[in-house]
């Protein structure tokens, strides 16, 4: 392999002429000057280096400026940094990896899909920056989803393969329902079940459409039939008073 050899002193001579040999001198410290000066002016290639010729205690700190590294020429192993702030890059797709106990402090992450599974893929939790939306999902018509704007409203959407209900505002009332035709609505508790309406107020009242909408399923009937059946005991009971007066 080439390399750079500078000028010598070798050929320096004493032959009694000590003005002779002086002058040797200074034109080879004159040679000398002028290689390093060539040298350092950027004549220097790889072909000039030999093998392991540049040890990193020789480069000192910001002294290497360059466009020309070859894809692949710097390995993760040689990369260290103490912050990923130290590193401007478009990240592009990252298909394996963690990161955990990971503290953000004033800041914003915009635009982001997250998501558990890839779509198509259940279960899944998705959190959809198109959508604007919170979900997990069982399959596609099995899902809660939270969403910031449905009709209008936040809501909380239900779905299962025979059922779509939702929680939202209505007005100045919580809407809680299943949509027409499809499944019910069971509250229940292992205490006492109570409803009110506001107790502060004694204007409010518990409403229902009819009372025939009240079914008791351990007496098979409505409280409509069941006040139906007490009335006409009473009037059972009126009749056979009257026929009893003299």
């Amino acid at each position: 392999m080439p390399v750079v050899k500078l000028p010598s002193m070798d050929d320096v001579q004493y032959n009694g002429n000590i003005q002779q040999a002086f002058d040797n001198i200074v034109n080879g410290v004159e040679r000398i000057r002028k290689t390093q000066e060539w040298l350092m002016n950027g004549n220097v290639n790889f072909q000039n280096i030999q093998a392991n010729g540049i040890t990193a205690k020789n480069i000192s700190a910001n002294s290497i400026e360059t466009d020309a590294l070859v894809a692949g020429a710097v390995t993760a192993d040689k990369i260290s940094v103490e912050e990923l702030s130290a590193i401007t890059a478009d990240l592009g797709h990252i298909t394996a990896g963690l990161i955990e106990s990971i503290e953000i402090i004033s800041s914003t992450i915009i635009g982001s899909e997250i998501m558990t599974r890839n779509f198509g893929l259940y279960p899944r939790a998705q959190m959809s920056s198109t959508q604007n939306m919170f979900t997990a999902e069982a399959s596609s018509n099995e899902y809660i989803r939270l969403v910031s704007d449905y009709l209008g409203q936040v809501s909380l959407l239900i779905s299962s393969n025979s059922m779509f209900g939702q929680i939202r505002p209505f007005g100045n009332m919580m809407f809680i329902n299943t949509s027409s035709g499809s499944g019910g609505i069971q509250i229940s508790s292992g205490g006492d079940l109570e409803l009110y309406a506001d107790i502060l107020d004694s204007s409010a009242f518990v409403v229902t459409n009819k009372w025939s909408r009240f079914y008791s399923d351990g007496d098979n009937e409505t409280l409509q039939d069941a006040l139906d059946r007490l009335q006409n005991q009473i009037n059972n009971h009126e009749s056979r008073i009257r026929d009893l007066e003299p």
